[in-house]
């Protein structure tokens, strides 16, 4: 439009900044970027939230109670979301319907199966209480905390909580006397087992201020999703592009993998690369595969090397690889023999005497009775029983940007299957479960708000 100046000429009218629709407005709040400052309520829920995070990564028994002190912080958040905004809690638990719903299946299928077999009822609804609900609640509160504050401030608090362990996971390595001291004084405010306590006794196995050298491995391997999430949300996008920051991530997380002597890591960063490699920059990929191929043939070498050194990555003799077959063989005869399961306080160390005869030409048989199955896919078989099968499909990926979201856990998932952790005993999980959800629906409005060209609605 033209208005008339005071000197008679005509001058254009200022413009109004263009009005975006509302389905891309809410593309990028769910996206979790949020342009506006962040209130006080904001600001003490996002505290509370990374307290929790810090303390489950270094201090995950310390408190004064039943309840550890990360659980309080936690449920704080939670509460400052419901006084501050519980329409927008209750919309961002719409976005993480599709796990919370099957968290809740799996926890009536526990339950279900404890009541049919266990003889320890109060056992499990203890185990409920302590692994399951506890996993829902951090799923929820993450989404609300999220879809106020972003997907960038809470990954960036779980990567602090792990870069601070892997510091000292370097200086134990480096036998830097203060790193072991300081686990030390933490394993007195949370009153560790003995069991526990070898770990930094001996100092055999670097594992940094985490609870052991296996929590510190998927701590390790989380980092790498939330570095993937944090870049996602920062280019709005969970499209396939390659970043540099994520296989940046993946080495580092290996080499700390390395000083603390884990290998199921360094198996599932590899083919996480290779994978990530081939979908994002497949140019990339062909152009190193040369240096690629010499430098396994350099590491093939260099572990038998290291091997013979004992350096643990590198052996494939010791008592640990030894007994997974073994245990693999329990399990079988546990499941076989009990497909419904054995209920959610099950501890296969229980029956590991009755089993004694099926493994007795395995190496180490006596493992079945001191050590866990050592096997997270196992672990939830035996508890949960066969059934629990039926709820796989609804875990995959359904659309391009969820099969990216997805990617970046396969080092998580390859490192459970030679160990006991997971969800739902793994707290720190449902944070980027949370995290993923989000992002991956912000990545589906934006689709939608995109114009279907022409030629495609003739053919709808």
């Amino acid at each position: 439009m033209l208005s008339a100046a005071p000197g008679g000429g005509p001058v254009a009218a200022p413009r109004r900044a263009p009005v975006r629709p509302a389905a891309a407005s809410r593309a990028v709040q769910v996206g979790g970027m949020p342009g506006a400052r962040l209130s006080a309520s904001d600001r003490l829920a996002l505290g509370l939230a990374s307290a929790s995070i810090l303390l489950s990564v270094v201090a995950v028994k310390l408190g004064p109670g039943p309840l550890p002190l990360r659980s309080l912080a936690l449920l704080a958040c939670g509460a400052v979301l419901v006084l501050s905004d519980l329409r927008g809690l209750l919309a961002a638990l719409r976005v993480v319907a599709r796990p919370i719903v099957l968290v809740v299946a799996m926890t009536l299928l526990g339950i279900a199966v404890s009541l049919a077999v266990s003889t320890d009822v109060a056992g499990a609804f203890r185990a409920v209480l302590e692994e399951n609900v506890q996993f829902l609640l951090t799923i929820a509160i993450a989404a609300g905390l999220i879809r106020r504050v972003g997907v960038v401030p809470v990954m960036v608090a779980l990567l602090i909580g792990w870069g601070i362990s892997s510091l000292f996971v370097l200086a134990q390595a480096l036998n830097i006397d203060a790193a072991w001291q300081a686990r030390a004084r933490i394993g007195d405010l949370m009153h560790d087992s003995a069991l526990v306590r070898i770990g930094y006794e001996r100092r055999e196995r670097p594992f940094g201020l985490s609870f052991s050298a296996i929590h510190y491995a998927l701590q390790s391997c989380l980092a790498i999703v939330a570095v993937a999430y944090l870049r996602m949300a920062r280019r709005s996008e969970a499209a396939p592009a390659f970043d540099p920051a994520v296989p940046a991530t993946a080495v580092v997380a290996a080499i700390g993998c390395v000083l603390s002597g884990n290998r199921s890591p360094l198996i599932g960063v590899t083919l996480f690369l290779a994978i990530y490699l081939i979908v994002t920059a497949p140019r990339l990929l062909a152009l190193a595969l040369p240096l690629v191929f010499v430098a396994g043939v350099g590491a093939w070498t260099a572990l038998d090397q290291l091997g013979d050194a004992g350096v643990r990555v590198a052996r494939r003799d010791d008592g640990s690889s030894n007994n997974r077959p073994t245990l693999r063989t329990y399990a079988y005869h546990l499941i076989k023999d009990q497909p419904i399961g054995h209920g959610l306080d099950f501890d296969s160390r229980d029956l590991g005497y009755a089993y004694l005869d099926k493994v007795k030409y395995m190496p180490n048989s006596m493992a079945l009775v001191q050590w866990g199955l050592h096997n997270y896919y196992n672990n939830m078989l035996t508890k949960y029983g066969v059934l629990i099968l039926l709820l796989v499909p609804f875990l995959l990926p359904t659309s391009r940007a969820a099969a990216m979201a997805w990617l970046p856990f396969l080092p998580y998932l390859i490192h459970a299957f030679y160990h006991n952790d997971g969800p739902p005993t793994d707290i720190l999980i449902g944070y980027l479960i949370a995290a993923g959800g989000i992002l991956v629906a912000g990545a589906r409005q934006r689709e939608r708000a995109v114009p279907t060209p022409r030629w495609r609605r003739a053919f709808a």
